[in-house]
């Protein structure tokens, strides 16, 4: 009897003391994460496991393989795991882990079984997160009406202030996306009120300035383009909006209280890349709105020949001939053609 209880004392013993043993190696390992050292910490890791250690320190040990392996796949393995031994306290983040796995690889419809696993719990404290990205995957499996319900429902209990935003933007977007322009406005309108003076502002003015075409309200998308051009002079919308400024004004839209962008170079003895050459206006500007989308800053150069007028797309001037041609074969690198000329 005595001896049984020794060994019974004994054995309690013993796990507990390689309960600790394992709970510092896995602390190890994390050490060794922080060092970015993951090829070591992978290896004590797998260590850990072949000698079949408690639940909990196995849930642990998989958590930080799954951050150790370079591959989605492989992360998703380890992921798998602890949702199978463990369908309640770490599911929610196992899941959540797993779902974004998915969603970078972008199979969104796999990766939105795994969030929407986490809705199912509204205890969870992964909650929020998942009414986000599955917002997101619905958005990008181009189920609109889906995406907005779940950014409405993230609303609810949301509180991260730029995700908010963020959020509210994409209602917008999704909603112009289903071609409800007059829905889109109004919830572009709502991000506005919490953006202004921000670099999101004129990122959303120019979104309300599109949806305000789509439903032929020139003069209102003319006013929130003058607002882009006026108030932010140094964002990357400003060029775009200048450009449909000037298109609605040769199709007859034009707010006379609106200073006309200039886009026309005006050229002394220098050294042009020209991208392209148009005989109407009209198309010249649409290419110029192309390539500033691909980040190229172009302007229109008015030139005659044989008689014609044409409207040339061209980079700024350089002073010398060199320079001109290190654009030119870049441009060619980027798959453009482009020729030089000198200008008189």
């Amino acid at each position: 009897m005595k001896r049984l209880f020794f060994l019974l004392i004994s054995l309690i013993f013993s796990t507990f003391f390689f309960s600790y043993i394992y709970a510092y190696t896995v602390s190890d390992a994390e050490l060794l994460m922080k060092k970015n050292d993951y090829g070591n910490a992978k290896k004590i890791l797998l260590n850990i496991l072949s000698e079949k250690p408690a639940k909990e320190i196995k849930i642990k040990a998989w958590f930080l393989l799954s951050e150790c392996v370079t591959s989605p796949t492989d992360a998703n393995y380890y992921l798998k795991k602890i949702i199978s031994i463990s369908p309640d306290k770490y599911s929610s983040e196992a899941n959540l882990r797993m779902g974004k796995n998915l969603f970078a690889k972008k199979k969104f419809k796999k990766a939105n079984a795994c969030f929407e696993k986490i809705i199912n719990d509204p205890h969870s404290e992964y909650f929020e997160e998942a009414l986000f990205c599955s917002a997101e995957s619905y958005y990008h499996l181009k189920k609109f009406s889906k995406a907005i319900i779940r950014y409405r429902n993230f609303f609810e209990f949301g509180k991260k202030e730029s995700t908010l935003e963020l959020s509210q933007i994409m209602i917008g977007n999704s909603y112009f996306k289903l071609e409800n322009y007059s829905s889109a406005i109004a919830a572009y309108q709502k991000a506005l009120e919490s953006a202004k003076g921000t670099n999101t502002a004129p990122f959303i003015l120019y979104h309300i300035s599109q949806s305000y075409e789509k439903i032929s309200q020139y003069k209102k998308a003319m006013n929130s383009y003058k607002k882009i051009i006026n108030d932010y002079p140094y964002s990357q919308e400003k060029p775009l909006a200048e450009n449909r400024v000037v298109y609605l004004t040769e199709h007859g839209y034009h707010d006379s209280s609106l200073k006309m962008p200039d886009i026309t170079m005006k050229l002394e003895d220098s050294y042009v890349v020209q991208l392209a050459a148009f005989l109407k206006r009209s198309q010249a500007e649409i290419s110029i709105n192309n390539f500033q989308h691909k980040g190229y800053e172009t302007k229109i150069y008015e030139k005659i020949i044989n008689g014609k007028q044409y409207f040339c797309v061209v980079l700024k001037p350089f002073h010398t001939f060199d320079e001109a041609k290190y654009q030119k074969l870049k441009l060619k690198k980027a798959g453009i053609d482009s020729f030089i000329f000198k200008s008189k």
